[in-house]
């Protein structure tokens, strides 16, 4: 009879009818052996223990899942039969289990084969009409070798989920959608189905401004479809602002604004509905001779009026939300981490989604790298993707806002609102008219075209553009160096999940979260013996992976053969390359119960074994690859302990190590009784001399293990010299011996008798804490920075420097040089001369996450802007892009334009034409829509003729969308 635990539940609160206090603690554990055959529902062979004693179960102890409880933990029980992997989950009703049989499993193969089901970015969410409406859908972006089946919400078997990754017709709410491919590898995710963001106008207020161009502003309400209420502006209605004030980095990443409507109340309290703090209740709409120009949120406010009688004014403040960005973290709607790629636009739609004003995307940044399709309707940001683990090493807790500006900041890019549009535009391409594509919310593309920047500002014209006062000008000092440092996206851990953390899993029906360790990355295989998978909590929150077996492993010949699996990698080695493989594990102290007492079972090691594979070598204990298979074996003498573990390897001799192999680590269970040989006959056997050589060292340890009589016994030996005659398990002679060359017999030390070991008692646990493999050149960590500087102003003391996250592809290659000089009689051995020594990272796409790349994973190596005579990486081009506006002191300009014929918008520049058509950068900017006037701050923006980094001194032309203006004008 094998059991093994399956869940443990804890009480919340005293609970009369049942006699459970606050605190008490419920196991449940399954016989093994009672489970035959798939079924709904498991009620045979399950044991209860409250607190350790045993419980009894009746139908009286069907409850159901509520306050009272929480499942602390689900052990995950898996277990083979036969080549079906029996797989235990929750069930409504404790303390019985569901459980189904997945055929084929991979688990249940000894040489089990590794999985790559990958779940991508996120998944795609079409909204439901309405909450009563099933018109909702999901779509699932999964990867896999092998084809994928998907399912809504509930696990299944491969061949009883759907071939298509969409979902539709669907309400709003939370769904569960699990993966499986014809492996069983088996995924899951949650995903929620909101309704439509549909809106309607509750109140609306209209005027003509100043040139006698009609406004419209619609203050509109989330599911609202009555009438509307024509009410009155105040003496100024509405004033809109682009916040960046006090600003002078004219590449600010992220520019939020704001709408400030001033209406007349007619009545105490009239608008105080307008007072809530749900940010996404109300919104206004701002449109300008019909044109929709800008929508933002109404902020929860505190309502506030004057003390007088009406009628009088009120504000209504609305923003688009932007600041909300630092306030959500970029994670799964289960607290898990994004993992894979993601085009750069569909991650930006992503986030931008977030703030729930459903507005297109206009994308002007005509920035390509060389091999990107560049018609105009091709763009940049649609054929960039990016490795999502990237914000997570640069972030623990990456902002939505913070992966906002990773993604702008390489292309020196500037998002804001315009148009009732998201626009993200390069900076440098202001100057002129530049070419955009729009996208939808959902970042799929919908048109292309081109927008006009600059405007001219006259001081005599009184029909355009002018400035109302001589406006204030300040000089702003340039810098001194310009210093870029791209980080590169250092891996850690080549290996996925490597750390392990726990993963919350929220199961709608039951309204609760269940906790579980995140495999993500590794395979359980377990062919001979039911293995119960858990976690640990160990310091600073960390948590450590353990798997543990029922007692059926004790007449199993094949005990301690079940293993951690990693996935495989492409690995990529050169001779300065090495790998360094860290594993950190424990085993608990085995323990046995006899009758009422628990015994210390003492035993002198176990043994840890671990294989790494790359393609098809194997390394050994002494950093050798062999085309046998083999293992790396230790000694754990220290038990109840974590301890930590190296090996290291150079690039193997024979192979195809630099075209790039596979590689995987596989971590055996540490187990008491896990035995390297499992007869005498077999121990006989074992090979201790070769062509006049001890082919294994003296004192080496090995064991054995044997059931005679019905008796398990392990028997522990050591290699010594000794001329004794063999006796039975005392002295086992080789068949190699060899009384003069090999004098060498294994002789026991020690004998444990396994023979009182009970079911139900948890003896076998085996804990991995981190398993890491790094890659290093010349036995160290490569580089994980790219360090550029560009001088500016000379005699400029003030250095500007800028981290990077998102660039080139970082294949790296370092040359040394060193030289030598003939010192003459004294040393007339030494030769002058010069020797160069490259040293590649030839896996740089393994253990970097930085680099933007294509849809297949290539890389995008040199890139260009428009206009430009360069091809270069994109830290470099940025660098550039910088230096070429901070060489140099500059103007900071103050100033109020205002018309009557024209408008000024967010995208707009200023080209004072009584200035050498110098041109100005708004920063911040508030358009009073009455009086068609503009006050903000404007920094002074160009480019110079200097050369590019290509070391072309051609100057940009005019038609391309750049200006000399900045070299002739103010302290050129």
């Amino acid at each position: 009879m094998a059991v093994i635990q399956i869940y443990r539940y804890e009480i919340l609160q005293d609970s009369g009818l049942h006699s459970f206090t606050a605190g008490d603690i419920i196991d449940v554990f399954v016989e093994t052996d009672e489970v035959v055959t798939p079924a709904f529902i498991q009620t045979a062979g399950i044991t209860v223990e409250l607190n350790g004693s045993p419980l009894t179960i009746s139908p009286s102890y069907y409850l159901t899942f509520d306050p009272q409880y929480v499942l602390t933990q689900d052990f995950g029980v898996e277990f083979c039969s036969g080549t079906y992997l029996i797989d235990f989950g929750q069930y409504t009703i404790w303390p019985f289990a569901q459980y189904a049989a997945l055929a084929d499993h991979f688990s249940c193969v000894m040489d089990s084969p590794t999985c790559d089901l990958i779940l991508n970015g996120t998944p795609t969410v079409v909204p439901a009409t309405d909450e009563t409406t099933a018109d909702g859908s999901v779509t699932i972006n999964a990867t896999s070798t092998n084809p994928i089946q998907y399912k809504i919400g509930e696990d299944f078997v491969y061949g009883g989920g759907q071939s298509s990754p969409t979902f539709s017709g669907l309400l709003p709410g939370t769904y569960r959608i699990f993966m499986r491919d014809s492996k069983n590898c088996a995924l899951n995710t949650l995903v929620v189905v909101p309704s439509n963001n549909t809106f309607g106008t509750i109140y609306r207020v209209e005027y003509d401004d100043i040139a006698g161009v009609t406004t419209r502003l619609d203050i509109q309400k989330r599911g609202y479809s009555g009438s509307i209420t024509e009410i009155s502006g105040g003496v100024d209605p509405f004033q809109l602002s682009l916040r960046g004030e006090g600003e002078t980095d004219k590449f600010k990443p992220i520019l939020s604004s704001e709408g400030n409507l001033t209406i007349i109340s007619e009545q105490e309290d009239q608008f105080i509905e307008l007072y809530t703090n749900d940010r996404n209740l109300y919104r206004i709409e701002y449109r300008k001779g019909g044109v929709a120009k800008w929508t933002g949120k109404v902020l929860p406010f505190i309502y506030q009026e004057v003390l007088k009688a009406p009628p009088f004014e009120t504000q209504i403040i609305a923003t688009d939300g932007l600041p909300e960005l630092r306030d959500l973290y970029f994670i799964q709607e289960d607290g898990q981490v994004f993992t894979g790629t993601m085009s750069l636009i569909k991650l930006v739609a992503y986030i931008l989604k977030k703030l729930k004003l459903d507005l297109h995307i206009c994308v002007g940044v005509n920035m390509y790298a060389e091999g990107m399709d560049t018609t105009a309707a091709d763009d940049p940001f649609d054929q960039a993707y990016c490795d999502l683990e990237t914000f997570y090493l640069a972030e623990d807790q990456p902002s939505l806002d913070f992966v906002l500006k990773t993604i702008l900041e390489p292309f020196n890019a500037r998002l804001l609102q315009w148009e009732n549009k998201w626009w993200i535009v390069k900076i440098e391409e202001l100057a002129t008219t530049f070419d955009y594509r729009e996208f939808d919310e959902d970042g799929d593309y919908v048109s292309n075209s081109s927008y006009t920047a600059p405007k001219n500002v006259d001081y005599p014209d009184a029909n355009g553009l002018m400035y109302s006062a001589f406006p204030n000008r300040e000089l702003r000092p340039g810098y001194g160096q310009v210093k870029v440092n791209y980080r590169l996206g250092l891996k850690p851990n080549i290996l996925k999940n490597g750390d392990f953390r726990l993963k919350s899993t929220y199961i709608p029906s039951l309204n609760f979260y269940s906790f579980t360790v995140n495999s993500e990355g590794w395979n359980i295989v377990s062919p001979y013996y039911a293995i119960s998978q858990g976690y640990e909590k160990i310091d600073d929150g960390n948590i450590a992976y353990y798997i543990s077996s029922d007692d059926s492993i004790l007449s199993n010949t094949e005990g301690g053969n079940a293993y951690f699996q990693t996935d495989s990698y492409t690995v990529k080695m050169g001779t300065n390359n090495q790998l360094k493989i860290t594993v950190r594990c424990k085993v608990r102290r085995q323990s046995v119960i006899f009758g009422t007492t628990t015994y210390q079972i003492e035993v002198p090691y176990v043994k840890l074994r671990v294989r790494i594979k790359y393609g098809s070598q194997y390394l050994q204990n002494d950093g050798s690859w062999t085309s046998t298979e083999s293992t790396i074996d230790y000694f754990i003498t220290t038990f109840n302990e974590y301890q930590t573990f190296e090996f290291n390897a150079n690039q193997p001799t024979s192979g195809t190590p630099v075209a790039g192999m596979s590689f995987d680590v596989r971590i055996y269970h540490a187990y008491a009784y896990y035995a390297q040989f499992q007869s005498v006959a077999a121990l006989e056997a074992f090979e201790t001399y070769d062509s006049g050589n001890q082919t294994i060292p003296t004192g080496y340890k090995t064991e054995l293990r044997d059931d005679f009589s019905g008796a398990f016994s392990m028997y522990y030996y050591q290699l010594e010299e000794t001329t004794a005659a063999a006796s039975g398990y005392d002295i086992i002679r080789p068949d190699d011996y060899h009384s003069t060359n090999n004098p060498r017999q294994w002789v026991r030390y020690y004998t444990q008798n396994v023979a009182f070991l009970v079911a139900g008692t948890d003896v076998f646990a085996f804990y991995v804490d981190r398993a890491v493999v790094q890659l290093l050149q010349d036995g160290k960590d490569p580089i994980d920075t790219v360090i550029s500087i560009e001088n500016c102003e000379p005699q400029n003391t003030i250095v500007f420097e800028k981290d990077l996250y998102l660039g080139s592809d970082p294949s790296i290659s370092v040359t040394e040089t060193n030289f030598s000089i003939d010192l003459g009689v004294w040393f007339p051995n030494v030769q002058p001369g010069l020797t160069t020594q490259t040293l590649n990272i030839l896996s740089a796409k393994l253990i970097y996450t930085g680099w933007l790349r294509d849809s297949s994973g290539a890389s995008w190596i040199n890139w260009t802007r428009d206009g430009y005579n360069e091809l270069a990486k994109m830290h470099s081009i940025w660098l550039k892009s910088y230096s070429e506006q901070y060489k140099r002191s500059w103007r900071l300009l103050r100033a109020r334009i205002e018309s009557r014929t024209d408008s000024f918008g967010f995208l707009n520049i200023v080209k004072d034409v009584n200035d050498s058509e110098r041109l100005y950068l708004p920063i911040s900017l508030t358009i009073n829509d009455k009086s068609n006037s503009f006050d903000g701050e404007f920094l002074e923006f160009g480019l110079s003729g200097v050369a590019g980094i290509d070391g072309n001194t051609e100057s940009p032309s005019a038609d391309a969308g750049f200006t000399t203006g900045f070299s002739l004008g103010f302290n050129a």
